[in-house]
């Protein structure tokens, strides 16, 4: 006998996250395409397999796509930054995301100058006074 999935409906929007300590899940809120809410827990251990999952078949997916059907993606908004340094000197940018939650950046110290340097082409693009 074929084993039974249950599909979800298509999710096209995160609305929500948190935490549930005393159940030890992570939450996330999602709007549906026919505009209904759904939350789905989820267990710590498969947290990080469900996110290299999806950001590897969205790759495969967008790939595949002919230019004109290149998604609109929602963003990811960082509202602020902070710098720290772990003991084997390996720096990272913490970003803290509009939802309160820490997004932890490492980076090699060979990469910190190209990274440098992308980030001040990006503060010249976003500066009204560059633009013609």
């Amino acid at each position: 006998m074929a084993e039974i999935v249950m599909k979800a409906p298509t999710l096209e929007v995160v609305l929500a996250s948190g935490v549930d300590r005393s159940a030890g899940t992570i939450s996330v809120t999602f709007g549906s395409v026919d505009r209904k809410k759904f939350q789905l827990d989820f267990a710590p251990k498969c947290v990080p397999l469900a996110i290299a999952a999806l950001a590897a078949q969205m790759g495969k997916l967008v790939a595949a796509l002919p230019a004109e059907r290149t998604p609109d993606l929602q963003g990811i908004r960082a509202i602020g930054t902070q710098l720290a340094m772990k003991d084997d000197g390996t720096v990272a940018i913490l970003l803290r995301l509009e939802s309160g939650a820490d997004l932890p950046l490492e980076f090699q110290a060979k990469d910190l100058a190209r990274l440098r340097d992308q980030i001040d082409e990006a503060a010249k693009l976003a500066d009204p006074k560059a633009r013609h």
